[in-house]
């Protein structure tokens, strides 16, 4: 996918491992350094601070079954997020296209809860709700892009 160090080889010895700059390596890797798991935190720490300023500003206009739904759409597509970036960083290209998919399906699902949302609370909270839906389709640009690269680098196999 363009994020792995090619100058890295298994049997080379941590020390010898090194960055673009020649640096070597502090650290080792782990997922938390994954540029698509740190977007997709990012993204839903802010889908989840959207839903709690529109839920506080929307009043009893939301039901706790539509907000508690739509929070754990949210939760879904991070979770099929990460899941398929460990799959990525095994080079199972196949289970990680399974798991986009799964992202997309709940992000989608999200999509659908939102647009549901009753009129008022919406009105409510503009900036919040509007925030909710750049979000997920920041999600959703995220994941097809994940996708094409699988695709790409499992044609090349």
């Amino acid at each position: 996918m363009g994020w792995e160090n090619a100058d890295w080889g298994p049997g080379d010895p941590p020390d010898e491992v090194r960055d673009e700059e020649g640096e070597s390596f502090d650290l080792p890797y782990c997922i938390h350094q994954h540029p698509v798991y740190v977007v997709a935190r990012a993204l839903g720490q802010q889908l989840t601070s959207s839903l709690n300023v529109l839920n506080k500003n929307a009043g009893d206009t939301i039901t706790a079954s539509a907000s508690g739904d739509l929070m754990h759409s949210f939760w879904d597509v991070q979770h099929e997020m990460i899941m398929a970036i460990n799959a990525t960083d095994t080079g199972d290209m196949s289970l990680a296209l399974v798991h986009m998919k799964r992202a997309l399906s709940a992000i989608n699902q999200a999509i659908g809860l939102t647009a549901h949302l009753p009129i008022e609370a919406k009105l409510s909270s503009a900036e919040a709700t509007s925030d909710i839906e750049n979000a997920l389709f920041d999600l959703r640009e995220i994941c097809l892009r994940v996708m094409a690269d699988c695709r790409w680098d499992g044609s090349r196999n």
